[in-house]
């Protein structure tokens, strides 16, 4: 995720999302949720930071080109 406080915002809505959705669920259950709620940040961001870090940013403890 970037850093931007949009998107820090919506990470934590959405981990408060997914607590109060799977308090007391099996485990196997709870895993389903929670899979089903990070796929749209995977599809949004996945792909662009799977490139990046292809294209050499991060590496070696290199974050200065992010």
């Amino acid at each position: 995720m970037d850093a931007s406080p949009g998107s820090t915002l919506a990470a934590e809505d959405l981990i408060c999302r997914s607590i109060i959705e799977t308090r007391g669920m099996p485990v196997c259950d709870a895993l389903k949720v929670e899979w089903a709620n990070g796929l749209d940040v995977i599809r949004r961001e996945g792909t662009a930071g799977a490139t990046r870090f292809r294209d050499g940013a991060r590496r070696h403890g290199d974050f200065s080109n992010i």
